[in-house]
């Protein structure tokens, strides 16, 4: 069998040599985001159907060039974690790029936006604007560019605090851009610790790799997989801020109050506030209202899931992405819901009920906005971030659909491992290379369905001792909060070991040659020190 070594290597020999970005490269990644908003412009005929698939290749080519080529100033960048203020567009990076070329495929080839999504407004849907007109130009780059997809059917369940002031329909544009300034310089500041207490506390580990993950103590494992996490999280934050400001002024100036991309409510914050994210332990909380990719689930729950799998088609979000108008989606959703007059219950939110039949207080339009807004999604026994564990046979297909879901964000992820790891064998950094280490982050998001499923049977157990009054409302409560948090964060922290390692040994948190990294808090550090030394 032919090593993982020889194999990269003769692919990185194949491929163009990598440089650092030029205005053409950013110019480029600004043409393909055009091309794919005016493709989207006129009616999805045939002859526009089969214009639209002959240009998706061309558009997805375009920005795996854009994944490799391009180098930025640091290998965390190059991955696809950083939030470094300042660096070559921040967002050239592959982990991006490839999911713009998924993306790209899903809307032109595999699922015409036309007949999938549809923008929300006071819980009604509204229309497809008509074929070559300004309103569709306008549809289309909210379509393309709204990545989370506010304001539109497929929205992750947004939390109270991303729901409140500064956040909301109310808040003014000043309000907004002051706190997510505030809170962005709060995350590049943090981020800037992180790194220095990894470069200066733990370069055994994150620098040189002359201390392997297998080796820390189990003290060092929760500290360095702490750094690790808040570096991601900051640099999505980060990233996330700077985009909203641009937007949100961008909306100011053109006089914009009620479109998504263009005000405060549309930018809500990338995750829930840590008080909220404690209140409702849980994985299924976390996954469900911190993570949504659409494109994941189009291509892992449903395109190989429900069409190449043939697996039964579950869940609303499934059910709502079949090829009909709005109303009818509605009406199967809703369907769909009914399960012969049981509840479904809420437990991890406000531990509101919602009958079976989908009327809420005997209100139709109740189950019409939860389907459209995705904003009240029971969230108790999930199988993934979109869809509720059914009855019957079709938990085991939710649990394979679950497992095709993330293992298609684990191989999305390591296609920035991918590019390190050639990085590395172009300048002769690598004398061994296993095929473990090409898969490496995979196998964190491999094992989170069946977190998820454990965790759903004893949440579905422990409703029937809430149910019975075997203890208290207030023990529950205590009870649900400890045991939790505990179960929640020993998983995240025990499964996160995967994701740490590979990070660190593929040089992550290094500099490239000749490119050194700047640092605010080892510049104040050492400016300190030597100021106590004299």
């Amino acid at each position: 069998m032919t090593g993982a070594l020889e194999v990269l290597s003769r692919l990185r020999a194949s491929l163009p040599e990598p440089r650092d970005t030029t205005p053409g490269d950013i110019i480029l990644g600004h043409i393909l985001i055009i091309l794919s908003i005016l493709a989207l412009v006129p009616a999805p005929t045939p002859t526009v159907r089969l214009f639209r698939a002959a240009l998706a290749p061309l558009l997805c080519a375009g920005w795996v060039f854009l994944s490799y080529v391009p180098l930025l100033r640091t290998p965390q960048e190059r991955w696809g974690s950083s939030s470094k203020l300042g660096s070559s567009n921040d967002a050239d990076r592959p982990v991006l790029f490839i999911m713009f070329s998924f993306r790209t495929l899903e809307m032109l080839i595999l699922s015409p936006p036309e007949e999938a999504i549809w923008r929300v407004r006071d819980g009604r849907s509204e229309p497809v604007p008509p074929g070559w007109t300004w309103t569709k130009l306008e549809w289309a780059t909210s379509a393309v560019v709204s990545l989370r997809g506010i304001g539109w059917n497929y929205s992750a369940p947004l939390s109270t605090s991303q729901r409140s002031r500064p956040y909301d329909r109310h808040s003014s544009r000043k309000e907004y851009i002051i706190s997510r300034s505030i809170y962005g310089l709060i995350n590049l500041l943090l981020d800037d610790a992180c790194g220095a207490l990894m470069r200066r506390t733990a370069a055994d580990f994150f620098i040189t790799d002359n201390l392997k993950y297998a080796d820390l103590t189990q003290w060092q494992r929760g500290f360095y997989s702490t750094l690790v996490v808040m570096r991601t999280v900051c640099s999505l934050e980060f990233t996330h801020v700077g985009l909203s400001i641009v937007f949100v002024l961008l909306g100011g100036l053109l006089g914009k109050d009620d479109h998504e991309l263009l005000t405060p409510w549309g930018w809500p914050p990338m995750f829930a506030s840590l008080k909220e994210i404690f209140s409702h332990p849980g994985l299924s909380y976390l996954w469900a209202r911190q993570y949504n990719r659409r494109m994941l689930h189009m291509w892992g729950w449903v395109f190989i899931g429900e069409t190449l799998l043939g697996l039964p088609v579950s869940g609303v979000s499934s059910l709502a992405t079949r090829v009909q108008r709005p109303e009818a989606k509605i009406l199967q959703a809703v369907s769909a819901l009914n399960d012969k007059g049981k509840e479904i219950k809420d437990s991890s939110v406000d531990g509101h009920k919602t009958p079976a039949n989908g009327k809420t207080n005997g209100k139709p339009n109740g189950v019409a906005r939860h389907v459209l807004s995705a904003t009240d999604t029971p969230m108790s026994g999930r199988l993934s971030p979109s869809n509720p564990i059914p009855a019957g046979p079709n938990v085991k297909a939710n649990l394979i659909k679950s497992i095709v879901t993330f293992t298609l964000s684990g191989v999305h992820h390591d296609y920035g491992t991918l590019v390190l790891l050639l990085d590395q064998i172009g300048r002769s950094e690598r004398s061994a290379i296993a095929w473990s280490d090409v898969y490496g982050v995979t196998p964190f998001f491999v094992v989170q369905p069946f977190g998820l499923v454990l965790e759903a049977v004893v949440k579905r157990q422990w409703r029937v001792i809430k149910k019975k009054q075997m203890v208290s409302e207030r023990a529950a409560s205590f009870i649900e909060f400890v045991l939790g948090n505990t179960w929640t964060w020993v998983w995240l922290g025990w499964t996160a070991g995967w994701y740490v390692r590979t990070l660190t040994e593929i040089g992550t948190y290094r500099a490239f040659p000749n490119k050194p990294i700047f640092s605010i808090t080892e510049t104040v550090w050492d400016w300190a020190h030597r100021k106590h030394v004299e």
